[in-house]
């Protein structure tokens, strides 16, 4: 990211809108994702008391022969000019697609934590301390993908459990994990050298799954 100009947020929303794309054999993918709604050219706005948060569809298109930096940079430019519309309530953009307003516009919804709240709390002086900090978050989708950077790059998902199970989210991760790997091994290469699945995966597909020989008379 830091070598290719590439926000982590970015890596993130094209990894997740390439799995997306897999799972459900489309090249037009759209997922939500959380906005600030606090335009920095706003003078005063981190003084501003008040949920300034929004929640926006994105839209990426995958084309299995584009190169994958040119791909990761045409994101990054949607998404900054995209910025200027963070203010626009997602039912009114829903009202001014042709998505049918009994049915949802996405899914699934990228949420990427990035308020540097940690440093900040950790250089305190006085007798004022902190401990066992905790949070609840729930979103109105099936799906919920949050991303933390860090020390570590943290990947979290929360879903409904009455859709999906234990075992289907734990190989989604490692499928996105793939992807973001590949993501980063395979810049220079297109769209269609991204693997998703992991060896044993790929294994099982080609070899195991593959022993049909059978006796013919």
């Amino acid at each position: 990211s830091k070598n290719s100009k590439i926000t982590m947020n970015t890596l993130l929303q094209a990894a997740w809108a390439f799995l997306l794309g897999r799972y459900s054999q489309e090249n037009d993918i759209v997922f939500g994702a959380t906005v600030s709604g606090r335009p920095p050219n706003l003078p005063g706005v981190e003084e501003m008391l008040g949920l300034f948060i929004n929640t926006l569809p994105i839209r990426i298109a995958i084309d299995p022969n584009e190169r994958i930096l040119t791909w990761l940079q045409t994101i990054q430019m949607q998404q900054a000019e995209g910025r200027q519309f963070e203010y626009s309530p997602l039912v009114e953009i829903h009202k001014w697609s042709d998505v049918p307003n009994s049915a949802p516009l996405f899914e699934s919804i990228i949420v990427f934590e990035n308020y540097p709240a940690g440093g900040e709390l950790e250089q305190h002086e006085g007798a004022l301390e902190l401990t066992d900090v905790r949070s609840f978050e729930r979103t109105n989708y099936p799906i919920t993908l949050v991303g933390a950077p860090g020390k570590q790059f943290a990947v979290e998902l929360a879903y409904e459990t009455d859709k999906f199970d234990d075992e289907t989210i734990a190989r989604m991760l490692d499928h996105l994990h793939n992807i973001l790997v590949s993501l980063v091994d395979n810049a220079d290469s297109s769209l269609c050298a991204i693997e998703m699945l992991s060896s044993e995966e790929r294994l099982q597909v080609v070899d195991t799954w593959n022993q049909t020989t059978a006796p013919f008379p």
